[in-house]
């Protein structure tokens, strides 16, 4: 028989957790449910980061070959981002160390889940699981040091030999997969293989040829056009990727070349497409994976089988052997992945100490695992409509259209009062996160940081600062920066105390001062007695909802302790063309046709006061990466003249607190971690450097393109009859409609994509509705 036993941990290791048991069978939802409690345990904790950080990933040095095993590599290969491999010691004692961290973490694990509170649980699941029973146990957590614990080294777990563990997340939901009309009875695989710097994946590519049933499609090293294309025009039922990947910020990112990478959140949008077309199973026979996993929920991805940890190319390819093996000759996939493991224990672990802990199953709850021969079946064949009745009629084009128009009509006076703002400020940031990287980091500016550590050091030199920058560390700073001439110095920070009393750096014209204008939530912070308006600009932006950095301001009010009219990057940008002997922009007539169109109350998904939209303001149209940063001490104590040289040369250099400092702001690229004001700084000095402007369509366009797309809907709902070709063909219009607006926006043309698509949604469920009143058409009945 088979049963689920789902394991639902709240909480941490370090705070304890609130644990949840039920255990369900086929057909009956729930056979019995309890709750208990597992304590904090901060050993466990240390044991667990010594051995994966401290015994695990050393083994990544190149180790001479044993004499026991001469077909291990001399060296071992991670599938992760390629860096400098680091000669440590021989491999005899770094296993033996790892072997030894891996069985005190198994104690401690196992002990843990022997604490008093949990024994009823464990007695529990003893009483009501037999030996012969197949058990899918979903460890459900969020947490990911709860997730990287050994799940598959639970003692229970050692007396059920057709048990497996699977990661599961808190929340999901299901949606049935829609199967293309193309599918022929064969399995369709969609395999990237990517980055494979010191990794043999030709071996990848033949064990998926040679597999029963199946038709393979291989990407080698795609770019990431090529990726969403095939991911989004075609159905697929299994994605496989292998090559170098890793989690950074506990997301996972994949390498596809030697010069890009994608993260799943970049892939967001493609990836629900491919799963509501049918995709039931993601491979990624890479480096850890448990960041890929962290959107499971999200995606709705049915299964995924990730590796934990650094995986070394051999274990990758060993267990990707066994498991396709096991799985295409008619195991389960639970089982399929619990005989690759135990195999990969016997062959492999004592010359790759943990190989047989890497895999992990990542499992949508509420979706059964999917067999080897259910991925093979063909799609129901779809019953012929029924002859139309005699003189039905379709709901005449007049109604049709006025629908369309009502529709359109409601939508923009809803955006006109700025219901749609948010959901359109989010769509601008998702696709200024999928725009390719044609520019790379701007190498014209430099930018030197001031965090804690750097305050630190100018307390202990003695110096007297006011704020963030004291007079003696901007002295020495101009010291060591001046003889490499440097284009600019920027200070978008407080004057430092008493500059005014050192008249040496007072004519230096390279040096601009930022200031900022007062407001509601800020006070003015001056310049000091005597200092130019001409090397003098404010630093403050507009600001969205939840402290969002989307446009600059060019030009606006002065303040009497702010006395200029121009922004920071504005004045550093003017001294910048002075000196490679262009045109300044100093008339405000001159800077609003330079940088038209400029942001009026009503701009794109903007919809703002006269006072929000005051100034001139245009789009911040941000590049990919940001410029080369340094910490300020590191320039005063750390560098040499060399050093300091090829970092200064002929460069914007700008200075300013850090990005963990008040003035911290969240740009569309990280909309959960904060950015040093003056790296928003360097972006808009760039914008202006390089002209570079984001466009809206005039409101007149913006109205007949939401309308043209309610009215294309209606096209579709007229021209499809049947219920699964009405889905199919608005979500391909949808998909249209969003790739248009993903290639105008590639093209700096930001157009309307959510007021759109609502259009289309809108329009269809009303022109359904009026089909179903006057005809009685059922268009939710079974083909």
């Amino acid at each position: 028989m088979e049963k689920v036993v789902i394991l639902e941990l709240d909480g941490s290791l370090e705070t304890g957790c609130r644990v949840t048991l039920e255990i369900s069978s086929l057909g009956i939802p729930s056979l019995l449910k309890r709750k208990g409690n597992l304590p904090p345990n901060l050993p466990l904790v240390e044991a667990l980061q010594q051995h994966w950080l401290e015994r695990y990933r050393p083994l990544g040095a190149p180790y001479r070959r044993s004499q026991d095993a001469p077909e291990i590599w001399e060296e071992i290969l991670f599938r992760i981002k390629p860096k400098q491999i680091v000669q440590q010691a021989l491999i005899e004692q770094r296993i033996a160390e790892c072997q030894e961290s891996g069985q005190q973490l198994c104690d401690l694990f196992n002990q843990w889940l022997d604490s008093p509170d949990f024994r009823l649980l464990d007695k529990t699941l003893r009483q009501h699981l037999s030996p012969e029973d197949t058990i899918r146990l979903l460890v459900r957590t969020q947490n990911l040091q709860l997730q990287k614990l050994p799940w598959t080294q639970w003692e229970l777990l050692q007396h059920y030999p057709n048990a497996e563990p699977a990661l599961s997340p808190l929340e999901s939901t299901s949606h049935p997969p829609q199967y293309a009309s193309s599918r022929n009875g064969r399995v369709k695989i969609l395999a990237i293989l990517g980055h494979d710097d010191g990794l043999n994946l030709a071996k990848d590519r033949r064990l998926i040829e040679n597999l029963p049933q199946v038709d393979p499609h291989f990407l080698i090293k795609p770019d990431r056009a090529t990726v969403i294309e095939l991911l989004q025009d075609q159905s697929w039922d299994i994605l496989f990727f292998a090559g170098h990947s890793e989690t950074e910020n506990d997301q996972g990112r994949l390498y596809l070349n030697p010069d890009e990478s994608i993260t799943l959140d970049e892939l967001w949008f493609t990836l629900k497409k491919a799963v509501e077309q049918g995709l039931q199973l993601a491979i990624f026979n890479s480096c850890d994976g448990l960041g890929l996993s962290q959107r499971l929920d999200d995606l709705n991805i049915p299964q995924m089988i990730v590796m934990r940890e650094l995986v070394p190319d051999q274990v990758a390819q060993k267990f990707l052997t066994y498991f396709l093996k096991s799985f295409a000759t008619g195991k389960p996939l639970y089982l399929a992945v619990r005989e690759a493991r135990e195999r990969l224990h016997d062959e492999l672990e004592p010359y790759f100490p943990c190989a047989s802990w890497l895999p992990v199953i990542c499992q949508n709850p509420v979706i059964l695992p999917p067999s080897w021969e259910s991925l093979c079946e063909l799609p129901e064949t779809p019953s012929p409509d029924p002859p139309p009745a005699p003189g039905r009629k379709r709901p005449p084009w007049r109604q049709l259209i006025l629908t369309s128009l009502l529709v359109t009509a409601c939508i923009i006076g809803l955006r006109e009062v700025g219901v749609f703002q948010p959901a359109e400020l989010k769509a601008f940031d998702h696709l200024m996160r999928l725009r390719p990287d044609t520019q790379g980091a701007d190498n014209r500016i430099f930018v030197i940081t001031i965090g804690e550590e750097d305050l630190q050091y100018q307390d202990e030199q003695g110096w007297e600062r006011r704020d963030s920058l004291s007079f003696e560390a901007l002295d020495l700073l101009w010291q060591k920066l001046k003889p490499h001439e440097p284009r600019v110095l920027g200070m978008g920070i407080a004057k430092p105390k008493n500059l005014e009393d050192h008249p040496e750096l007072m004519p230096e014209e390279r040096i601009i001062l930022g200031c900022q204008i007062a407001s509601q939530d800020l006070p003015s912070l001056g310049a000091p007695d005597g200092w130019s308006e001409e090397r003098l600009g404010f630093t403050q932006a507009p600001e969205d909802p939840r402290g969002f950095i989307r446009r600059q301001t060019l030009v606006r009010r002065a303040d009497p302790n702010c006395p200029t009219r121009r922004s920071f990057a504005l004045r550093i940008a003017n001294i910048y063309w002075q000196q490679e002997g262009q045109t300044i922009l100093e008339e405000i007539e001159d800077i609003e046709e330079y940088f038209h169109p400029l942001i009026e109350t009503n701009t794109g998904g903007y919809r703002l006061s006269k006072r929000q939209a005051g100034g001139v303001q245009v789009l911040l149209n941000y590049r990919f990466q940001s410029p080369a940063r340094i910490p300020l001490r590191f320039i005063l104590q750390g560098l040499s003249n060399a050093e300091i040289h090829n970092l200064v040369r002929d460069r914007i250099i700008l200075i300013g607190r850090d990005e963990h400092s008040e003035g911290a702001v969240y740009t569309p690229y990280k909309s959960d971690i904060k950015e040093a004001g003056i790296v928003i700084q360097a972006h808009m000095i760039s914008q202006i450097l390089d002209q570079s402007r984001l466009y809206t369509l005039p409101q007149p366009i913006e109205t007949l393109w939401i309308l043209s797309w309610s009215v294309v809907s209606l096209m579709v709902i007229q021209l499809f009859r049947k219920p699964r070709l009405l889905i199919l063909g608005v979500s391909s219009t949808l998909g249209v409609l969003f790739f248009l607006c993903y290639i105008s926006f590639n093209q700096n043309w930001w157009i309307p994509l959510i007021p759109s698509t609502l259009g289309v949604l809108v329009t269809s469920s009303v022109s359904i509705y009026l089909d179903q009143k006057l005809h009685g058409i059922k268009v939710n009945q079974s083909n």
